[in-house]
């Protein structure tokens, strides 16, 4: 039988780290004062929003798992799926 790390069998999605939860809130935050208020407008005209899309890259989404010493946020698989949720 194989074993895993106890920090990965403890792990859950119903119950994100605080890291997880803290991201979660702050994309929520972003979502509904940066994204909402322009999203139908931008839709509508097929226009690409170039700056929402570099208050992203400010918040460090735009390379959510690549590492710091590379430019990105270094954070794990679960954060990049949360951010895409």
């Amino acid at each position: 039988a194989t074993t895993t790390p106890t920090s990965v069998a403890q792990f859950s999605l119903f119950n994100p780290t605080d890291e997880h939860a803290s991201l979660r809130t702050m994309l929520r935050d972003f979502v509904e004062t940066e994204v909402d208020p322009q999203a139908l407008e931008f839709n509508r005209k097929e226009k690409f929003n170039v700056d929402l899309f570099r208050k992203l890259g400010d918040l460090g989404l735009l390379g959510i798992t690549v590492e710091s010493e590379y430019g990105g946020s270094g954070m794990d698989a679960t954060a990049a799926v949360i951010a895409h949720e």
